[in-house]
């Protein structure tokens, strides 16, 4: 909330991370990208609806508007059986895109193991790059590209902020982190081991 003006705010950039990973995507030379997401709730500022924003701008900037879709999952969590049928079904599709941008990486992973099952390679047949850069994707045997939120400058800018608020300070800081996109195997452009 960078209008706030009686607290501090410290925030990963979502725009420009949905951004830099779907114009990756766009760069390995996909043009049917697709979006997973989850349900809308709340307002335009949740950062599901942000990292739609970032994305659906850059299809638009590569003249993919008309090919936008956002799949949104029905269901609460990712426990919920039904979205890994939900997810099974698009990639059953005869006309399935050749890439997903997940929101996030528990999304992402979910479609590499069911992208695998199917008999899927990624990414000759289907690249994917999810939102977080968790642990998990980062394991050599899965090599999600995901963006990072960078959490340890958010962290160390959040610490400053609350001591510099201790010390006195009484005018709101804002600060807002620009993500990186970690690229590996699953999103086609990947060049290391």
């Amino acid at each position: 909330m960078p209008e706030a003006t009686t607290f501090d705010t410290v925030n990963s950039d979502d725009r420009m991370g949905a951004l830099l990973a779907v114009k990756t995507l766009i760069e390995a030379g996909h043009k049917r990208i697709h979006m997973i997401s989850i349900p809308e709730h709340g307002s335009n500022s949740d950062v599901f609806c942000i990292r739609e924003t970032g994305y659906r701008a850059a299809m638009e900037e590569a003249g993919l508007g008309g090919l936008a879709s956002v799949h949104r999952m029905k269901g609460d969590t990712i426990r919920d059986p039904s979205i890994r049928d939900q997810l099974a079904r698009l990639l059953a599709e005869d006309n399935r895109p050749s890439a997903f941008f997940c929101w996030s990486d528990i999304h992402a992973l979910e479609l590499i193991d069911l992208a695998e099952q199917s008999g899927l390679v990624l990414p000759d047949d289907l690249s994917i790059v999810g939102y977080d850069n968790s642990k998990l994707g980062a394991h050599s045997r899965i090599n999600l590209s995901s963006v990072d939120q960078k959490g340890e400058e958010m962290g160390a800018l959040a610490a400053k902020a609350i001591l510099s608020r201790i010390e006195g300070r009484q005018d709101a800081v804002h600060h807002i982190v620009p993500p990186e996109l970690i690229l590996r195997k699953s999103s086609g452009l990947w060049t290391g081991q």
